[in-house]
């Protein structure tokens, strides 16, 4: 047998087990480095296989049918992916929330209230500029069309432009979001601005009514500097929001659309427009200031929001706000378009948006295309309620064809004309006998009264003699305000404002439908049921009266002491006298006994006009009184009933 070989040095074995340990791991980290080293990074691939990707093949993700994202048309990023998840209104509300939400949730604003699951959106690689998305509210949630979407950006709630359609919130954003909802708003109390013009004082009762008094009288140079003086009597430590109106005009019918135009098309002259506006506010301790400028071209559109984004962070600084009056103007199809203003991003930037609208009060009947719903329902759809405010009319409206006009209240009664009188014997001197045949009437046009109850509205339509049509007047009183006032508070947006509730000749009622309207008590006024009141009034008064149609007149017989006794005329409802127009004198005086040689023939009567009182003119609406007969016994004959009256 042969001896066994030597075994190997074991100092040689250790050596090369050492060499090729070594090796191995020399060769780990030079894979594990190249796994992350460009081109491509191994850990993305991985990482993103948890990520579905957006692009033009695959344009969308959704989570079941209640919530989809996709790609708004012309996007195609080429690395972007999202993953999903959903959270109950109970997650979102418990303490065991995710992180981001902790933050999310202590910084909701508190007039929104969750009405959706909330839905958790993780993102990576390049947003595309634009996503879509819809989200169908809970079957239970109440007015889902009154819903708005709200997406949570790691800092603040930002408003998402949505609308209502097929039962899905139907959104865009120009932002990933790290959570989406839909949110229920609980609207403040409602908001009331009051314009004021220079040439207005400042009622204080209706100063009373106003959350934000905006007086005007300030203008734009073209050095972007501002001329004139403020409206008289409001202050800046009242109880409303001093907030200033700085327009492009003295008079609507001049609008200097040049100097606007130049101002927010410079970047030089902008710059120096939004700082004189800024340090002025900041000096007089404005609460802000609303910019009017009306007038301009499509091609400015750009131009004016990037104007007011500039601005609002110029007063924001200062912690000033802003408000902007934009234009709704009827579209070709009959709805409603926003022209040279872009209501979206106007909205963003602004903290209110005052729509200026050609409305009828016939656009505020439910279910009719192009009506006042519609208009905030589309307006809601780009810019958060809370900010949005519709300007309504205090006056009355004069509507001849296609042509509409503001008018007074008692000047809506003005075509009737004033009361006249004729009679069939009327002596030398004017005076007329006792007894002797009346026969009263107003001057002017025919007017014809009535209502249409599913605005809230009553009007008079004027007509000639050949029963042609003149015009149609709405009068705008406090049950057709309040009509008005209840399509704002269905729309849930802010509230209000009015342009010429200062301007005067206003309906009274129309105070107590506003502070209705603030304390966000139901509607209850029914429209005017209007009809003629008829007077015969002496020294201690109205000696009878007598109700007609608006456009009849009376005939009526006098027999009653020597005097001047006066007839007037008043449209009437339930609640009282609406409106009066100028009313006539019948002097009454029996004719004294002459003696005469010979009998002269007497001419046969025959009807002669009575003219109305020669001492001073009344003025409008308002009626005459009559000088005081002396005692007697009065019988006053009116559409052919009698009545006696006595007088002490």
């Amino acid at each position: 047998m042969k001896p066994n070989p030597p075994p190997p040095p074991r100092r040689r074995s250790i050596a090369s087990c050492l060499v090729a340990l070594t090796s191995l791991l020399i060769s780990g980290a030079l894979i594990a480095i190249a796994i992350f080293l460009p081109p491509f990074s191994l850990a993305e691939r991985l990482l993103a296989a948890q990520y579905s990707p957006l692009s033009a093949s695959s344009p969308a993700i959704a989570f079941d049918a209640d919530f989809r994202l996709s790609l708004s048309p012309g996007e195609a990023p080429a690395d972007f992916g999202l993953k999903l998840e959903r959270l109950s209104i109970a997650d979102f509300q418990s303490a065991e929330a995710p992180p981001w939400l902790a933050s999310a949730r202590e910084l909701l604003p508190g007039n929104l209230k969750i009405a959706s699951p909330l839905y958790g959106i993780e993102s990576r690689g390049t947003p595309p500029a634009s996503l879509r998305v819809a989200l169908k509210p809970p079957l239970d949630a109440p007015m889902p069309a009154r819903l708005s979407l709200y997406g949570w950006d790691g800092e603040r709630w930002r408003f998402l432009p949505a609308e209502y359609a097929a039962g899905m919130l139907l959104g865009e954003m120009d932002f990933a979001p790290l959570g989406l909802a839909a949110f229920a708003i609980s609207p403040p109390a409602p908001i009331v601005l009051i314009a004021q013009e220079v040439t207005q004082d400042l009622d204080p009762e209706l100063a009373a009514l106003a959350d934000i008094l905006s007086p005007a009288g300030l203008r734009p140079t073209l050095a972007g500097s501002l001329i004139g003086g403020l409206a008289p009597g409001g202050a800046i430590d009242a109880p409303y929001r001093f907030m200033p109106l700085i327009r492009n005009f003295a008079d609507a019918r001049a609008i200097d659309v040049a100097t606007v135009e130049a101002l927010i098309s410079r970047p030089r002259l902008r710059a120096e427009h939004i700082a004189r506006i800024s340090e002025l506010a900041q000096f007089n301790h404005f609460a802000g200031v609303f910019i009017d400028y009306r007038g301009l071209a499509p091609r400015h559109r750009a131009d004016f929001a990037d104007f007011i984004a500039e601005l609002a962070i110029s007063l924001s600084q200062r912690g000033l706000r802003l408000g902007v009056v934009a234009a709704a103007e009827r579209a070709a199809d009959g709805g409603w378009t926003s022209a040279a203003y872009d209501w979206r991003r106007l909205g963003e930037s602004a903290d209110y948006l005052q729509l200026r609208t050609p409305l009828s009060p016939l656009d505020f009947a439910e279910d009719q295309p192009g009506s006042a719903a519609e208009l905030l329902r589309q307006v809601a759809g780009d810019v958060a309620r809370h900010k949005v405010l519709l300007a309504l009319s205090a006056r009355s409206i004069r509507e001849v064809g296609e042509i509409r006009r503001g008018i007074g209240w008692h000047d809506a009664f003005a075509a009737l004309g004033d009361v006249v009188l004729s009679a069939e014997s009327v002596s030398e001197t004017g005076s007329i006998e006792p007894g002797t045949v009346i026969r009263a009437s107003l001057s002017g046009y025919k007017a014809r009264a009535g209502a249409l109850e599913g605005i809230g509205t009553a009007y008079l339509d004027y007509r000639a003699e050949s029963e042609a049509a003149i015009s149609r007047v709405w009068l705008t009183d406090g049950a057709a305000l309040r009509h008005r006032l209840e399509s704002v508070s269905s729309a849930g947006i802010a509230g209000v404002a009015f342009d010429d509730l200062l301007s005067g000749d206003s309906n009274p009622s129309l105070k107590s439908a506003i502070l209705e309207f603030k304390a966000r008590q139901p509607a209850a006024a029914q429209p005017l049921r209007l009809q003629a009141r008829w007077t015969i009034d002496g020294a201690a008064g109205a000696l009878d009266e007598v109700h007609t149609e608006l456009e009849a007149g009376i005939v009526l017989t006098l027999d009653a002491p020597d005097g001047n006794y006066a007839v007037n005329w008043s449209a009437v409802d339930a609640t009282g006298e609406q409106s009066a127009r100028r009313g006539a004198v019948i002097p009454l005086f029996r004719p004294t006994p002459t003696p005469t040689p010979t009998p002269t023939p007497t001419p046969l009567p025959r009807p002669v006009a009575v003219a109305p009182s020669s001492g001073p003119s009344a003025p409008a609406g308002a009626n005459y009184a009559a000088v005081p007969p002396p005692a007697g016994s009065i019988t006053i004959e009116i559409g052919g009933h009698v009545l006696s009256t006595s007088s002490d």
